[in-house]
C-alpha cells in the first residue's frame, strides 16, 4: 500500500513520509487518486475547483521553496460556494519533518471560494506558511 500511495506527487517522498501521513489518515486502507496538479491542470483557482469540487476528502500537497512538503487533509469537499466549513477531522502536515497541525475545530477549517485553491487558514491551526517555517 505505501508504495502506490501517492504516487503522481512531484514532493519526494520517501517511504517514511508515507509511512507518517498513512499514520495520521489513522492507519486505514488508502486509495489514491490525482485530481489536480498546478502542472498537468493550470495553476488558475477554477482549475483546480474544475478538477477537485464536490470529490469528498482530500489530501492537498505543497512543495515550497525550502523544499519541504507540506500540506493538508480534510474530510469535507471543496466548493466554490464562498465560506468556511468545519470539519474537526482537518489537519495540516509538513511530512519532511514529521510534523503534524491538528485542527482546533473553531469552525472555520478550510475556507471554500472560487478565487483560491486550497484554503486551510482557518482559525483552526497556523497556515501553511507557518507550517513550512515549523523547523522544530
Amino acid at each position: 500500500m505505501i508504495k502506490t500511495f501517492l504516487p503522481n506527487t512531484r514532493c519526494q517522498i520517501t517511504n517514511e513520509m508515507r509511512a507518517f501521513l498513512i499514520k495520521l489518515l489513522g492507519n486505514k486502507p488508502v486509495t489514491s487518486t490525482l485530481l489536480y496538479s498546478g502542472h498537468l491542470h493550470g495553476w488558475f483557482s477554477k482549475d483546480f475547483h474544475s478538477r477537485c469540487d464536490s470529490k469528498g476528502r482530500t489530501v492537498s500537497l505543497f512543495q515550497i521553496e525550502q523544499g519541504d512538503c507540506i500540506g493538508g487533509y480534510t474530510s469535507q469537499c471543496w466548493e466554490s460556494s464562498g465560506g468556511f466549513k468545519a470539519d474537526s477531522s482537518a489537519f495540516l502536515f509538513n511530512l519532511t519533518r514529521s510534523r503534524h497541525f491538528p485542527s482546533k475545530a473553531t469552525g472555520k477549517d478550510i475556507y471554500c471560494w472560487s478565487n483560491l485553491g486550497p484554503d486551510f487558514s482557518g482559525d483552526g491551526y497556523p497556515d501553511l506558511v507557518e507550517i513550512g517555517r515549523a523547523h522544530v
